[in-house]
């Protein structure tokens, strides 16, 4: 896993120079030659990194393309670079960040679908059911963030003191 922490989202660097072991990846060997690629690139990570500003803002994707339009780059579509996207987070995320990721879709979906039916005498005892699994699913979800907090934590220290061994 390739470490990108918080203070490196600055899309005025270049990205290649910034993280030059990605260029090693099948997924990015080409499009590092294409016009743009860098930015691209500062999009994807900040919709993918948790640590990112964007990530799971309710308007994180708009912010990101006007970003984009201010670099000169429009009519973006970033469904088209969905290989790079899934590839980039394999390579900068740890499997429990892509988990806890995967689970807060699902944990938002759920609940704009239970925001979406109709509470009533028929369907009622079935919502009271589910929104009790998604109370459950929430205390579980939040579980797993602690410990996404306490891996970082010692991942954290563990690069400081290798630091410190230079």
């Amino acid at each position: 896993m390739i470490q990108i922490r918080t203070d490196s989202f600055d899309i005025s660097e270049d990205f290649w120079k910034k993280f030059p072991s990605l260029k090693a990846s099948v997924y990015f060997m080409k499009f590092k030659n294409e016009k743009h690629s860098s930015h691209l690139m500062w999009a994807f990570l900040y919709l993918i990194h948790p640590d990112s500003p964007f990530y799971s803002h309710p308007t994180g994707e708009e912010e990101i393309l006007k970003m984009l339009t201010n670099e000169g780059i429009t009519d973006i579509d970033l469904t088209k670079y969905a290989a790079q996207m899934a590839e980039l987070e394999k390579m900068c995320l740890s499997e429990l960040q892509r988990t806890m990721a995967f689970w807060e879709t699902k944990l938002r979906e759920r609940r704009e679908w239970l925001l979406d039916q109709e509470y009533n005498m028929k369907d009622g005892p079935k919502l009271d059911k589910m929104m009790e699994s998604t109370g459950k699913m929430a205390e579980t979800y939040a579980k797993a963030l602690q410990q996404l907090k306490s891996e970082k934590e010692f991942s954290n220290k563990t690069s400081e003191s290798d630091n410190d061994d230079l």
